[in-house]
């Protein structure tokens, strides 16, 4: 076989040997809230959008040197759904929005949400979060990990190591097909490791 140059070849992006990009470790961190869009579900549900990176401690702009270091179509990794609850929502919708209020509220002293400000009043602002991991398949149909905000909590709780970090996500076990298993005629006694 002869090889060929294709184009682009001397200006091809030369990968890091780590494969790909640092994950976050799982744990709890203080993120500061940097953007913030009003979006709409699939079903018309209005939401916001956050977007946040690490605050304080080692990891402290992790989200941002990983943008930064992106190529190409760039995208943020580090994102929070909030629902919007409307007057016919479902009470826990209504219970997870105000729960997050008063989570940022008690993480930035003097800060007090208000319902005649825009979704900009939470730019800036710092709250609690705990990463796990969520199992994924991936287009080609193998699985892998990737990063979760798995809950928002208050930033004192994150100092303070009060927290318990929730269990990973995993996908349910693959069905092994039957040609995927043999069948053993005899097995001494003595193989086994219990009687």
């Amino acid at each position: 076989m002869n090889f060929y140059k294709p184009n682009g070849y001397d200006t091809a992006e030369v990968l890091p040997e780590s494969g790909g990009r640092a994950r976050l470790p799982k744990g709890g961190y203080v993120c500061k809230i940097l953007t913030v869009q009003p979006m709409e579900s699939r079903n018309g549900n209005p939401y916001l959008l956050f977007n946040l990176d690490i605050a304080e401690g080692e990891y402290m702009g992790h989200f941002a040197d990983d943008y930064a270091a992106q190529t190409g179509d760039k995208k943020w990794h580090f994102t929070h759904r909030l629902m919007i609850p409307t007057d016919n929502a479902k009470p826990f919708t209504l219970n997870l929005f105000k729960t997050f209020n008063k989570y940022v509220e008690e993480s930035n002293p003097g800060w007090h949400f208000n319902f005649d400000g825009d979704e900009k009043q939470y730019r800036g602002q710092l709250i609690g979060v705990l990463v796990n991991e969520v199992e994924y398949e991936r287009s080609n149909g193998k699985r892998a990990m990737k990063t979760n905000i798995a809950r928002i909590v208050k930033a004192n709780t994150v100092r303070s190591g009060a927290y318990t970090v929730p269990n990973d996500v995993l996908l349910p076990p693959v069905a092994k097909n039957e040609a995927d298993y043999y069948t053993v005629d005899s097995v001494d006694d003595d193989d086994l490791p219990f009687n």
